[in-house]
C-alpha cells in the first residue's frame, strides 16, 4: 500500500512535466506554421509589387 501512496504523491508532478512537454511541442509547432505562413505573406505582398 506504500507503494501506491508514493505514486498519487508522484503522480501530480508527472502530470505538471506531461503538460509542460506538450507545451513545449505545440509551441515550437506553432511558431514553425508562424514563420511560414508569415513568409507567405510577405512572398504575396512582394509579388504584388
Amino acid at each position: 500500500m506504500s507503494s501506491f501512496n508514493t505514486v498519487m504523491k508522484e503522480f501530480p508532478l508527472l502530470i505538471m512535466q506531461v503538460i509542460d512537454m506538450f507545451y513545449k511541442i505545440s509551441l515550437i509547432i506553432a511558431l514553425f506554421y508562424a514563420t511560414k505562413a508569415l513568409r507567405l505573406y510577405i512572398d504575396k505582398n512582394s509579388n504584388k509589387q
